[in-house]
């Protein structure tokens, strides 16, 4: 018998995010994604994250690829997989 997913995933590191337009009516479809993530077993390692887009194309607002290259950055240092 083979691997199920939710066993392939079982303690997989994991993070999760999304990118969202300026507006309070955005929805977070990290926030789902992080609460999937948790139900197959992966090991969550940092907090679901938003990022914003100028449209809905993109690119993104001014500061959010600094923000995002830090968020990204901190979990890997923190699993020891990179030095910072």
């Amino acid at each position: 018998m083979g691997v199920t997913f939710c066993q392939a995933l079982s303690g997989v590191k994991a993070a999760a995010f999304d990118t969202r337009l300026p507006s309070r009516f955005s929805g977070s479809a990290a926030k789902r994604l992080d609460k999937k993530l948790k139900q197959f077993g992966c090991r969550v390692i940092s907090p679901p994250t938003q990022f914003v887009v100028q449209g809905t194309e993109g690119p993104l607002r001014e500061g959010e690829l600094k923000r995002a290259k830090d968020w990204g950055r901190e979990p890997v240092v923190s699993v020891g997989l990179a030095n910072g």
